[in-house]
């Protein structure tokens, strides 16, 4: 009977608990409201600032640049221009790359942050060219600018990143395309 008991009362605790958490994050208050125009705005924000500043820089140093913010949001800068023909879709290319996202430092001016690299691990990322369930969109269509042995930076909004309203920046090498 106790342990019936000790059962009832742990059944009733949680679904206690249960119904005032869905309750509480039910609730229709500001508390629990995203703004995702306003976190939209922000990272538009701080992109341009972060332009205002590298923009110049990056264009003199890169062999070409290809600008799509008006179209998908990518920044294409070619650093060191490779060999053959570009990548196309549906082949099959190797990458090295390292990306950093743009945010702010301790006096609140623009930065890159380092946030993943496979420099260093024994393979590349290997992918089918036009696969975005593999790369994010915004990394591929930079890739398919790209051509063997070729370095670029991307510059990568999230609404063809992450999506998490961070602008990441790409270091991307192409190591090998797949030949017809």
């Amino acid at each position: 009977m106790m342990l019936s008991l000790k059962n009832t009362i742990s059944r009733l605790l949680f679904v206690s608990a249960a119904a005032l958490f869905f309750v509480t994050v039910g609730c229709n208050d500001n508390r629990n409201f995203i703004d995702y125009r306003e976190l939209e705005r922000l990272e538009k924000e701080l992109l341009q600032e972060f332009l205002d500043i590298n923009l110049a820089e990056w264009t003199a140093l890169a062999t070409d640049t290809i600008d799509k913010r008006n179209e998908s949001g990518l920044i294409y800068f070619e650093m060191l221009k490779g060999t053959g023909d570009s990548v196309r879709t549906g082949k099959q290319v190797s990458i090295r790359y390292t990306f950093y996202e743009i945010g702010r430092d301790d006096e609140d001016k623009p930065k890159l942050f380092f946030s993943s690299s496979n420099i260093t691990s024994m393979a590349p990322l290997t992918y089918i060219a036009g696969n975005t369930s593999a790369v994010f969109a915004g990394l591929d269509q930079g890739i398919r600018y790209m051509r063997h042995f070729g370095k670029s930076r991307l510059i990568i909004p999230s609404s063809i990143g992450t999506g998490q309203y961070i602008t990441l920046v790409a270091d991307v090498e192409v190591t090998a395309i797949e030949l017809d």
